[in-house]
């Protein structure tokens, strides 16, 4: 089999895990997430640190990379379903955690996971209203309190000019061969 160049290597951590690549400024840092996640145990430990501090999304990428070599880590497994509910991807969260096996767990492990991702959610603290703007800027401008200009009145419409030739007949006749031909009422 071979192997891929190392700089392939980098480039797809970091279209794999963007999150996680975009604070990673250097290829000494993306050669440390890397080699974190290439035991199941080093990976499991930075993805909790990570969703510790609250980067949810940079935990997911870190326990995707290591499920990626460690397929059936029960843990990461569990780990991974929580973090989805945990960002509020719920019907992913609740789907991967139907398909885990509960005797890999220790009792209720699951279902506490389960109840955790189906608690009601308290609505995120509204941010503070800006301050009203102060007084001085409320002052019309100088386009606002200019007198409206003096309303013109409309011309009067001019009456259709009259042919004082032929008072009966408005319409003109067409020109051309329906004009030869007369008319039957």
């Amino acid at each position: 089999m071979r192997l891929l160049p190392r700089g392939f290597l980098l480039a797809g951590l970091v279209l794999a895990g963007g999150a996680v690549a975009a604070e990673a400024e250097t290829l000494e840092e993306l050669d440390a997430l890397s080699d974190a996640a290439s035991t199941e145990a080093g990976g499991l430990a930075a993805a909790r640190d990570m969703a510790g501090r609250g980067e949810y999304l940079d935990a997911l990428a870190m326990l995707e990379r290591t499920l990626g070599s460690f397929p059936r880590s029960a843990e990461g497994l569990l780990l991974h379903a929580e973090y989805l509910c945990a960002i509020d991807d719920r019907q992913g969260g609740l789907v991967e955690l139907q398909l885990l096996r509960p005797r890999d767990y220790a009792d209720g492990r699951i279902d506490e996971a389960r109840a955790a991702c189906t608690a009601p959610r308290r609505a995120p603290a509204a941010a503070p209203s800006p301050p009203p703007p102060p007084v001085e800027s409320r002052r019309p401008t100088a386009l606002q309190s200019a007198p409206p200009p003096p309303s013109v009145a409309a011309p009067a419409a001019a009456a259709p000019p009259s042919n004082s030739t032929n008072s009966t007949s408005t319409a003109r006749a067409p020109a051309g061969p329906a004009a030869t031909k007369p008319k039957v009422n």
